[in-house]
Formats: structure tokens, C-alpha cells, sequence
């Protein structure tokens, strides 16, 4: 694939790479992508991203996991972002080529909250105005007693109800949000960086929210964040049955050829 925008609602199989020259976008809504390669391109996915020989200069948005799982497997330059662990080979290069990881979050996820804070927004600018309104009819109806209209009271019985559907409208999306966040501290729980090789200087790892630049080498080790602070621990290898090949764990899935 080159430039090219691919879309599907399950996996997408890539039997050889993505050569995407800036100009290629994967997305997939409910499933996977997996390839031999993926270079100058954008991927979207609700689950895990699968590449056998690397990600270079890319931006991969994944909810579930980033797996680099070849020989060769490496990350360089761009960002990439997973729900829930990036594991890889080698992550960054010898250049120091700027490189951002972050994990324990999802971009979906994210996404829903934006919108969920924008109709939260819009709900309490239309319910400031029609309070003033309400005190403004409540004020003449009191004042006016029997010379109050009978279409400003009716008026007044609809912006009433009006006002109770935006105070649910607005409970509603408060509830929605709390569960988002839950979803996302519970991510972020979940969220490492596995180098089974080499972390070179110039990559940067962001987890829940704590950043580390690394300056050094570091080898065969694990990113967690502990305190607010990333720390850096022995390699932790994969539990049996995550790690597979990814060829395998392909062949197994959505026959999506692309």
C-alpha cells in the first residue's frame, strides 16, 4: 500500500507493508491491523496494531496493543500511541531521531470526552439563558398576577420543560464521562513500554500522564509509571499466548486481504 486511505470495520491483513509517503491512512473501528512494515503513514484502530519488521516515522493510534514482533522489529521517529502496551525490539535510533510513545490512554476514548465536554458546554450556555428567561416570566407573572398572558404562561410551562430534558441531557453526559474515565484509569494501570533490545536516546515515553525523555542507552527493559514517575524495570516478556507471531495471529483472524 502507498497512498492510499484504507477503511474497514474488522481487521485489515496486509500480506507485505505500507510505504504510505505522508499520504496513507488505515482505520479500522472495531478490529486490527496487521503488516510487514509500516512507514510515513497514520493508523487508526480500536484494537492492536501487529507489524513484523518495524514503524517508522508514522502516527499509530491503537486501543488495544503495539507489537513489533520480528527480528527487526523497531519504532522510529513519529508517535504512537496504545491503550494499553507498546513492545518492540528496538525503539528509537542511534540518531537520536525524536520518537513518542505513549500508552495507557485511548484516542477513542479521548475523543468521546472532547465531545462529551462540548455538549456539556452547549447544554449549560442554553440553560444560563433560559434561567434568566424563566426569572425574567416568573418576575412578570407574579408581578402581572391575572394580566398575565396565557401565551407567556405557556411559554413558561415549555422552557420549564425544556430546562428538566437539559438538566438530564447534561446528568446523562456527566455519568458518560465518569465511565469513560473509569475506563481510562483502568488503562492506564495496564500501560508499559517492553524494549527487548536497545532504547536509544531522543524517544520519549509518556504513561498516565508522566513523561520521560531518555538521554541514554537502555537495554532489554520495561516503562512503567509508578508514582507519577516513569521507572524503568527489567523486561518483562510477554504472557504465553501474547506475544505470537504475527503472521499467525493473522492468518487466524478477518481473511481482509489488502
Amino acid at each position: 500500500i502507498q497512498k492510499a486511505q484504507v477503511e474497514a470495520e474488522g481487521n485489515i491483513i496486509i500480506s507485505s507493508g505500507v510505504m504510505g509517503r505522508d499520504g496513507a491512512v488505515l482505520e479500522s473501528t472495531t478490529g486490527s491491523v496487521y503488516a510487514k512494515f509500516i512507514q510515513n503513514a497514520k493508523a487508526t484502530v480500536d484494537k492492536d496494531v501487529v507489524v513484523a519488521e518495524g514503524i517508522l516515522h508514522s502516527n499509530i493510534y491503537a486501543g488495544g496493543k503495539i507489537l513489533c514482533n520480528g527480528k527487526r522489529a523497531q519504532i522510529v521517529g513519529g508517535e504512537v500511541m496504545a491503550g494499553e502496551e507498546v513492545r518492540v525490539k528496538q525503539l528509537g535510533a542511534q540518531a537520536s531521531t525524536p520518537t513518542t510513545v505513549i500508552v495507557g490512554t485511548n484516542p477513542k476514548v479521548l475523543q468521546q470526552i472532547k465531545q462529551i465536554d462540548q455538549v456539556e458546554s452547549t447544554a449549560r450556555e442554553k440553560l444560563e439563558k433560559l434561567e434568566t428567561n424563566l426569572r425574567t416570566l416568573n418576575f412578570q407573572k407574579n408581578a402581572q398576577k391575572e394580566n398575565f398572558s396565557s401565551d407567556k404562561d405557556e411559554m413558561l410551562v415549555k422552557m420549564q420543560t425544556f430546562k428538566e430534558k437539559l438538566l438530564e441531557r447534561l446528568e446523562d453526559a456527566q455519568q458518560e464521562k465518569e465511565q469513560l474515565n473509569e475506563y481510562l484509569n483502568m488503562l492506564s494501570s495496564r500501560g508499559a513500554v517492553h524494549v527487548e533490545k536497545i532504547l536509544f536516546p531522543g524517544v520519549t515515553v509518556e504513561i498516565n500522564g508522566a513523561r520521560f525523555l531518555a538521554k541514554d542507552e537502555y537495554r532489554h527493559v520495561t516503562l512503567i509509571e509508578e508514582n507519577g514517575n516513569i521507572k524503568i524495570v527489567p523486561y518483562q516478556q510477554p504472557k504465553e499466548g501474547k506475544g505470537e507471531d504475527w503472521r499467525k495471529a493473522g492468518a487466524r483472524l478477518a481473511r481482509q486481504k489488502l
